[in-house]
């Protein structure tokens, strides 16, 4: 390369501020002209600008595409998507503070638990193949007693109960 062409290139590069390279990335336009998209794909990066000639492919996202795509749908838009879940997982947190067992006492024995109660039974009947109800009302201690344990370290039950 000539040095008038370096000089040219230099003058290009200091005309553009570092808000426009920015936004025109944000854009996924090219860095330099901002005219030309920078991906061939999704998330494939093009080499060059067919526009100005501006080496794109130095500019190596690596997983930064990849990472910001999971970023958004695993964590913005999952918990819209699973929210029912969440219901169950409050019935087995309760399960794991009492010991499995939920009497007709205890406040999380509302309609709403019960109902929820027999969505995770149906569950997990479906996902483990079983027969019975992996949750049966214990007419003895009137209350619902888990079949199965859950066991947690100290610390996750500390943070799923408060």
């Amino acid at each position: 390369m000539s040095k008038k062409q370096d000089s040219i290139d230099q003058n290009k590069q200091a005309s553009v501020s570092a808000r426009a390279v920015l936004w025109r990335g944000i854009r996924g336009r090219c860095p330099s002209c901002g005219h030309e998209k920078i991906f061939e794909s999704y998330l494939k990066q093009g080499e060059s600008c067919s526009n100005c000639q501006e080496d794109i492919g130095r500019f190596r996202a690596d997983d930064g595409p990849a990472w910001l795509t999971i970023l958004v749908i695993g964590h913005i838009v999952a918990p819209f998507i699973t929210d029912h879940v969440n219901l169950q997982w409050t019935l087995l947190c309760s399960l794991a503070t009492t010991g499995g067992s939920i009497s007709w006492q205890d406040q999380d024995a509302t309609d709403r638990a019960k109902k929820q109660k027999q969505e995770l039974a149906n569950k997990l009947k479906q996902t483990f193949g079983l027969s019975e109800d992996p949750v049966p009302w214990n007419e003895g201690e009137k209350a619902y007693k888990a079949r199965f344990v859950i066991k947690a370290a100290d610390n996750v039950l500390r943070q799923l109960t408060g």
